[in-house]
C-alpha cells in the first residue's frame, strides 16, 4: 500500500498550511483555503475579537517597553559601577569618586566595599553581579 499522498493533495495541504502560518493566500481555487479565509474574515469583523486583539497588542507593547526600560537601567548601573571600579583602581578616595560620578557617597562606599573583594583588577561585572544579588 502506498502511504504517500497524491501530488494534488500535497499541493492543497501546502497551500492550507501556508495560509494558516503566514496568512498569505496563494492565487488558487483551493476550496479549503477559500473556506478558511471566509471564516477568518468573519471572525476578524467581530467587535469582541478586535477588542481582544487590541488588548493583547497593548499588553505586548507594555511588556516590550518594560523590558527595554529594564535593559537601559541595567546598562546605566553597569556603566556607573564600571566607572567607580576604574576610579578605585586609580587609588581615588570614596568621597572623590562620589563627587566625580555625581552619586551619593553611601552608594559609592557600598560599591567600593564589594569591589575590594575583586582587587586589584576590580572586575566590574562581578562587582555588579554581587551588588545586584545583595539587592534582591
Amino acid at each position: 500500500m502506498n502511504k504517500s499522498l497524491p501530488s494534488e493533495h500535497g499541493k492543497h495541504l501546502r497551500e492550507v498550511l501556508k495560509y494558516i502560518v503566514s496568512g498569505e493566500k496563494i492565487n488558487t481555487s483551493n476550496p479549503e483555503v477559500n473556506n478558511l479565509e471566509t471564516v477568518v474574515s468573519k471572525v476578524k469583523k467581530r467587535p469582541e475579537v478586535t477588542k481582544k486583539y487590541m488588548q493583547q497588542w497593548d499588553r505586548e507593547r507594555i511588556l516590550v517597553k518594560e523590558a527595554k526600560d529594564e535593559g537601559e537601567e541595567i546598562g546605566k548601573e553597569k556603566t556607573l559601577i564600571g566607572l567607580i571600579c576604574k576610579k578605585l583602581a586609580k587609588g581615588k578616595s570614596i568621597n572623590i569618586i562620589a563627587d566625580e560620578v555625581e552619586e551619593d557617597e553611601e552608594f559609592v562606599k557600598e560599591i567600593c566595599a564589594i569591589a575590594e573583594n575583586y582587587a586589584p583588577d576590580y572586575d566590574d561585572e562581578k562587582v555588579y553581579d554581587e551588588w545586584k544579588k545583595d539587592r534582591n
